[in-house]
């Protein structure tokens, strides 16, 4: 790439940062020069570059664009985490690090890979257990123990339907599904074969405007526990979504989708005993934490560790203490729950999983990114 070209690439990296930060090409430039370049402003960059003293460590930048070489790219990617701590020195707190990712990769003309975004604290669960205790539970509700900072978690996936299940039908015809479902207040367990789910989909779809079809009773059978042990798991998954979703006020409750399947995900503290097999362990510090929670990437979604400060009597002094109680006599009506204190960078917390809102995906995947005044 000649000298000409790699001027215009620096600009064209700057017209990009002002697009995605919304500021002024002015401010842009000289963000780009301070952040990505090491320099005093757009002027030292522009002077030190056609006078070839440009530090040789940020040379390299010049050249990231689309169409550049493998090496150049790869250079790219070993400097992500270099350019992350540069910029930060002029975002203002709080800030999504997954947003700051994509932001440089787009200043850059690219669009991150989903693994590059893979959040910091991830689960990979090969093998799910069936949870027992609930008949006729074989492909509904599924176990995985871990670990968190030495304490044993149970996290529990509930497989439910939601329009998004029916990904292999057309658009309108998830969007017919998606006012369907919503008669409903959350999203129904599937407590029953997914082939029903279909069968029942289909029947839908072929009577629409037949004036004598029952739609007001399309899915209420398959929507029913089969049984009182299912009955009184889907009250307390209920309980505990309302609990939630009430706290929250904003957004929606997300599953997260394993596999082929979506799933309502929560989890509690149990005793050591009761650990299923020797499991992962997460360890956890201040820098995970943010407002009393730690996002967990889980299959293609994200799942919530909320934390409630409690003090040294072991009563809790969070903020939310009325939400911590009703949270937490929810858990306690379920089995095994053993509620243990977990400590955190010196602080002890009760602590829980729940399923994430909507207003969660976005600060952590589309959060604005603010400069500070400089």
């Amino acid at each position: 790439m000649s000298k000409i070209n790699f001027s215009k690439n620096i600009y064209l990296q700057a017209k990009r940062a002002s697009k995605v930060f919304d500021i002024s090409l002015t401010k842009a430039k000289d963000l780009l020069a301070s952040a990505v370049y090491q320099c005093h402003n757009f002027d030292d960059l522009i002077s030190k570059f056609e006078s070839n003293s440009l530090k040789k460590s940020v040379f390299g930048y010049c050249q990231i664009e689309p169409s550049a070489s493998d090496d150049v790219k790869a250079f790219f990617e070993k400097n992500i985490d270099n350019l992350s701590c540069q910029f930060l020195k002029y975002l203002s707190a709080p800030y999504s690090h997954v947003a700051l990712i994509r932001a440089i990769y787009r200043i850059f003309g690219f669009e991150v890979r989903d693994e590059v975004l893979a959040v910091e604290s991830s689960f990979v669960f090969n093998e799910w257990k069936v949870y027992p205790g609930i008949k006729g539970n074989k492909h509904t509700v599924f176990f995985k123990d871990l670990m968190v900072n030495d304490i044993p978690y149970r996290i529990i996936a509930v497989n439910v339907v939601t329009p998004d299940s029916f990904r292999n039908h057309s658009a309108f015809e998830v969007q017919t599904l998606r006012d369907e479902l919503s008669k409903y207040r959350y999203a129904p367990i599937m407590w029953r074969d997914w082939n029903d789910w279909e069968d029942e989909a289909n029947t839908f779809f072929n009577t629409i405007g037949i004036g004598s079809a029952p739609h007001g009773e399309a899915f209420n059978k398959l929507v029913q526990p089969k049984n009182g042990q299912q009955e009184e798991f889907q009250f307390h998954l209920s309980n505990l979504i309302s609990s939630v979703a009430k706290e929250q006020v904003v957004g929606e409750i997300m599953p997260v989708q394993i596999g082929n399947y979506q799933y309502y995900v929560f989890g509690y503290p149990i005793s050591h005993e009761s650990l299923t097999e020797s499991t992962m362990n997460f360890y956890l510090s201040n820098e995970h934490i943010l407002n009393e929670r730690c996002v967990f990437g889980l299959g293609s979604g994200l799942i919530c560790f909320e934390l409630f400060e409690q003090s040294a009597e072991g009563t809790c002094i969070s903020d939310n203490i009325e939400y911590f109680a009703e949270f937490s006599g929810v858990f306690d009506c379920l089995k095994n729950v053993e509620f243990q204190p977990i400590t955190i960078g010196g602080k002890t917390y009760e602590a829980f999983f729940r399923p994430c809102m909507t207003i969660e995906y976005e600060r952590l995947y589309s959060s604005s990114l603010t400069l500070k005044e400089y």
